[in-house]
């Protein structure tokens, strides 16, 4: 068999794939706009809890990048406190919120949705919310906010306590570590209830109120039979910042008693391990409620998850350290740092190997559909089929190519005709009524075009209208766009554009027509135009406006730019302007 039968087969096959893949991931519709989502952190980027919840959000919108856009804002407020930074937190965030609109929020941990409940009134268009992070839930946290739902973070002390006693049965006191941090004091209370149950087995003891040298000190001093709960370790008494990993690395580094901790950013840093709260879940569960809202669910019927999924995490290094026992462990605990398995180690071995033998049974498939392809009769006929197939394939591309540049393209300029133009404008105008935003248009006419056809000729006129196309063109800004409205006139469109900064526009193209240098000797031309900004009418009624402007340009004495009415006179029709215009 030919090597091009072959060849054809593998083709034939790759075209398939491609199809399947082009009807299970369409290309986003052109000019689809982004949903914006803010994400208000309550304390600041680095910090592993609040990078944690970020990780978990990402799973979910990394994939759907093209239709959803995500602000992050960092409050900060573990590193910085007071009312004085709170006053200009609020006022540096509302500035920020100013010209942007958020089709939801997603606020993480107590004070970012404390400050929420201050500043929503200046986020636009009322967003939903979803909350996680959230220790000791009230719904007095969101009385005031409507629209909202989400995760809370129950951290569940008395398992802990459990898991502990359960792998160190021999130990006598448990101290717990708590500052006096938002999160501290949360948990406070349900501290307090675990410590009432537990305290017939073992005797547990608060450090709460303490510098960091001092709590080097006290963990110095533990014994053989004392174990460290970790729950808070921020800020110490004279407001001193310190992160997790430095908090674990001191009491590590002053005692060598087992210590344990019920948030992920502890684990592999030098705990046993703990019942543990993942930051990681906590944002993932509730990107997962925003894009439920997002696509159309209501948050008054999604009721707040308050069962965290925690899970039971250890330390392989840790559990090796302290000598305990595998069979102490629970059934459904989960092990990081374990060495790997055979079959974990070989992995990609597998894989590739697995790979190989799929690609070769492939090939053997499609080598056996060629030799019965050889037996087949008329190969010289298909042959020259298939080549007369292509040939009018090639130009049935090149006529629907040609096709299309007529339909949208003028085809004297080279810029788009008016029908583009016209169903341009009406998709901006749409998507301005769907999402907010501004929309401006210039309709600019060339000062004395008449006269020049007289003068010089009409391909000389015709050059001009060439020459200015590409001027305009050059002066404007990627995202607008410019074309042939009819005869000398031109049409521009500012997506995303005030009156203001369509004015100026305007006046930087009409300067740009105005200072250009003919290679006639002694020729001169300029533009004249109507500035207008999108304020809710039909496509007709914006495109009038702009002409009744450009004929006051016209009536003021030319090579103008006008923005807004002045004399009732110049709104006459458009069939009274003078031919000379």
């Amino acid at each position: 068999m030919p090597f091009n039968n072959y060849g054809r087969y593998f083709a034939g096959f790759s075209l398939l794939i491609t199809c399947l893949t082009l009807c299970l991931f369409p290309f986003p519709a052109e000019g689809a706009r982004k949903q914006k989502i803010l994400v208000l952190h309550s304390y600041h980027q680095g910090l592993e809890w609040t990078d944690n919840i970020s990780s978990g959000i990402q799973t979910v919108f990394e994939p759907l990048d093209k239709d959803y856009e995500i602000y992050y804002e960092y409050l900060d407020t573990k590193r910085n406190t007071g009312a004085y930074y709170e006053q200009h937190l609020g006022e540096l965030f509302v500035a920020k919120m100013k010209n942007v609109q958020f089709a939801a929020v997603i606020v993480a941990d107590n004070n970012g949705l404390a400050f929420l409940k201050k500043t929503y009134r200046y986020l636009h268009g009322s967003p939903p919310i979803v909350f996680c992070g959230i220790n000791h839930f009230q719904p007095s946290l969101i009385d005031t906010l409507p629209a909202v739902t989400g995760v809370t973070e129950e951290t569940d002390i008395s398992a802990n306590f459990e898991l502990m006693l359960r792998l160190h049965p021999e130990h006598k006191r448990i101290v717990v570590i708590l500052d006096r941090t938002a999160t501290g004091q949360a948990l406070e209370k349900p501290l307090a209830e675990a410590i009432e149950v537990y305290r017939d087995r073992v005797q547990i003891e608060t450090l709460r109120d303490f510098t960091l040298d001092e709590a080097a000190a006290f963990v110095a001093e533990f014994g053989s039979e004392d174990m460290i709960f970790l729950i808070t370790f921020n800020r110490d008494r004279d407001n001193h910042f310190i992160s997790y990993s430095e908090a674990v690395g001191l009491l590590r580094e002053a005692s060598d008693v087992p210590i344990y901790g019920p948030w992920d950013f502890y684990l592999g840093k030098g705990i046993v391990g703990g019942m543990i709260t993942s930051g990681v879940e906590q944002g993932k569960v509730a990107a997962q409620l925003a894009l439920r809202i997002l696509r159309g669910e209501s948050p008054q019927q999604m009721p707040i998850i308050s069962d965290s999924v925690n899970r039971i995490m250890l330390d392989f290094k840790q559990l090796q350290a302290y000598g305990i026992d595998s069979r102490r462990l629970p059934d459904d605990a989960f092990i990081i740092n374990q060495p790997l398995g055979f079959y974990q180690k070989y992995q990609r071995v597998f894989l590739g190997a697995s790979l190989a033998t799929v690609l070769l049974l492939g090939f053997s498939w499609i080598r056996l559909l060629a030799q019965k392809r050889e037996k087949a009769r008329l190969v010289e006929m298909n042959v020259a089929l298939d080549k007369l197939v292509e040939e009018k394939t090639a130009r049935l591309q090149d006529a629907n190519k040609a096709l299309q540049k007529i339909v949208i393209m003028d085809d004297l300029t080279g810029i788009h005709n008016r029908g583009y133009l016209l169903k341009q404008l009406a998709q901006e105008i749409e998507a301005v009524d769907r999402q907010g935003g501004e929309l401006s248009i210039v309709l600019v006419d060339v000062d004395g075009f008449k006269e020049v056809n007289d003068t010089f000729g009409h391909n000389f006129g015709d050059q001009v209208l060439k020459q200015v196309s590409a001027a305009l063109g050059t002066a404007l800004r990627d995202k607008d766009l410019v074309g042939r409205y009819g005869g000398e006139e031109f049409l521009l469109i500012l997506p995303d554009t005030d009156l203001g900064k369509s004015t100026i526009i305007a006046e930087r193209v009409r300067q740009s027509i105005a200072s250009y240098c003919w290679e006639q000797d002694g020729f001169q031309t300029t533009i004249s135009g109507g500035v207008v900004q999108y304020a809710g009418e039909s496509v007709e009624n914006l495109l009038k406006r702009a002409d009744v402007l450009l004929y006051q340009a016209k009536a003021l004495g030319r090579n103008r730019m006008e923005n807004r009415p002045i004399d009732p006179y110049l709104a006459s029709p458009r069939s009274g302007r003078s031919a000379s215009v």
